[in-house]
């Protein structure tokens, strides 16, 4: 049945991370949340053209602009082989999870969907708001397919590689189990005889987390800390800049596939300071997580 309405919270707008969306960005998100036929679980068909007709001065390209925007930060998630979107955290503020006549089509749609992806995705937010289902938990890699296991580098607890921007996670590779694993810490820093910063950290996990979101592998370890670590000490990178531009290199479709380690980031940083400063306000990627900010 087509929806007659939407529902967005209004304390999106206190949230820092949505208020750093371009305007494009932020119109589309918008958008998106109003279609008639946007599904009980926030799945979509990708129809750019028809979104496009909607608002007189917009094109098709400016549509897909402010979708990588969106996606590259993890307010969506797109499959572009079976042309659908999700709308990550739809279902918590929609509300669907609290009527169990509502969470009946919630389950239908998401099984309905042919991404195996989305469907990780939603199992993972589902999980996250504590709702009971039979979905398949069969974790997806967006390069490789399913898995068996979690990735034995990362030893996460719970069921994502993520990392927090606010009070929410943003999944980038997503397993649902909840059994806990054993705790390993990270590698130190080359040369330094304690653990990494948060703020090193911090850094460290939003470009890998980036890459492989990208389809790229991606194994932080101390040259990754070493170089995270000089660039914030040595070259006096300011923190807010370096993770926009990290969001920035990961979003640009040359960027993407040359910055592939904390390292490279470092060397390469000048000029992509640069060339970020040229390009237009609506092809910039922000931190941040749509409309579920506020989890």
């Amino acid at each position: 049945m087509a929806r007659d309405y939407s529902r967005t919270a209004t304390s999106i707008w206190r949230d820092e991370d949505f208020r750093r969306l371009s305007l494009t960005a932020q119109w589309v998100y918008h958008m998106l949340m109003s279609q008639a036929d946007i599904s009980s679980v926030g799945s979509l068909p990708v129809t750019v053209k028809r979104w496009a007709s909607y608002s007189a001065g917009l094109d098709v390209e400016d549509v897909e602009k402010g979708l990588a925007e969106l996606e590259s930060a993890f307010f969506i998630v797109v499959d572009h082989e079976t042309e659908e979107l999700l709308i990550r955290t739809f279902v918590k503020w929609d509300g669907g999870h609290k009527s169990s006549k509502r969470m009946l089509s919630v389950l239908a749609s998401a099984n309905a969907i042919s991404s195996k992806r989305i469907r990780s995705v939603i199992v993972h937010e589902l999980n996250k708001i504590g709702v009971q289902h039979s979905l398949s938990d069969t974790p997806y890699d967006v390069k490789n397919g399913p898995l068996d296991t979690v990735s034995s580098d990362e030893n996460q607890t719970s069921d994502t590689v993520s990392d927090t921007v606010s009070d929410t996670t943003r999944v980038v590779v997503t397993n649902v189990s909840t059994t806990p694993q054993p705790t390993t810490l990270k590698p130190q820093p080359v040369g330094s005889g304690e653990p990494p910063r948060p703020d090193v950290e911090e850094i460290c996990d939003l470009l890998a987390d980036l890459i492989r979101k990208n389809g790229s592998k991606a194994t932080v370890g101390a040259k990754w800390f070493d170089a995270a670590r000089l660039m914030l000490d040595r070259d006096k990178r300011p923190l807010a800049e370096v993770k926009q531009l990290i969001h920035w290199c990961q979003g640009n479709e040359f960027w993407r596939g040359n910055i592939l380690s904390m390292p490279t980031f470092r060397e390469k940083y000048d000029k992509l300071r640069l060339q970020s400063q040229r390009s237009q306000p609506a092809a910039k990627d922000w931190d941040g997580s749509l409309y579920g900010v506020f989890q």
